[in-house]
């Protein structure tokens, strides 16, 4: 009878352990692999890395620069063609009171402020039983208005004017011809338009406040106004 229960015995201990064995979670190791020809003891390279996403490089910010300035840089600076009409007094110079007028002008304004100074030359004529031919040198202060990246400048003007007179008749006699020099003053007012970066066009009037002419024309005495109003379109080129 000691047989069966020393086989009884074992089984239960063998039963035992096996429940033991299978309760035990297995150990999980992370597999190294190691390169051919490196020694056992030597660390193995880990077959799984780590890799994170690096943020891209700023691109490196361009230090601010300030606005150029316009082509004459701190000055403004105009070549302009001026081209239009002159009106005297009607009752004392009909009928050469309307006169064809042309005219060359330089002008200079500063770009921060406005101000600045204007100077020309002026043709004049008209002809009937008389003939009017003047030659006008003039120059004065002119303040431009707005900023100097604006595309509409309205400015004032103020300035003295010498002018050479002429008045003949246009058939041959004794003492055809006679001229005479004045001097005034002048104000004016007008509106320029920058079409581009170099060209400019304007509309201006002005008012002419200057002595009499004195003429003496084939043995006759003339006097004449020297004060005119003009209306003059304008052409600038800015360098």
């Amino acid at each position: 009878m000691r047989r069966p229960s020393l086989v009884l015995a074992l089984a239960a201990v063998a039963a035992s352990g096996c429940a033991a064995s299978t309760d035990r979670p297995p150990d999980l190791h992370l597999t190294a692999a190691a390169a051919p020809g490196t020694p056992i003891d030597a660390p193995a390279a880990s077959t799984w890395s780590e890799w994170s996403p690096s943020p891209p490089a700023a691109a490196p910010m361009a230090p601010a620069s300030p606005a150029p300035l316009r082509v004459g840089g701190p000055w403004i600076s105009h070549i302009t063609l001026l081209g239009g009409g002159r009106w005297l007094d009607k009752d004392e110079w009909e009928p050469l009171e309307e006169q064809l007028t042309f005219g060359l002008e330089l002008d200079e304004s500063r770009a921060d402020d406005g101000n600045g100074y204007e100077a020309g030359v002026l043709y004049a004529e008209d002809e009937d039983n008389l003939k009017s031919t003047t030659y006008e040198g003039y120059a004065g202060y002119r303040y431009t208005f707005g900023e100097a990246t604006e595309a509409w400048h309205p400015f004032l003007s103020v300035g003295l004017s010498a002018v050479y007179g002429e008045l003949e008749l246009p058939s041959p006699g004794s003492n055809p011809a006679d001229d005479d020099i004045i001097f005034g003053a002048y104000a004016r007012a007008g509106l320029l338009w920058d079409v581009s970066e170099r060209l400019r066009l304007g509309l201006d009037y002005r008012h002419l406040f200057a002595q009499d002419y004195e003429f003496e024309v084939a043995g006759q005495d003339i006097e004449r106004t020297g004060e005119n109003d003009q209306v003059l379109l304008s052409l600038g080129f800015e360098f």
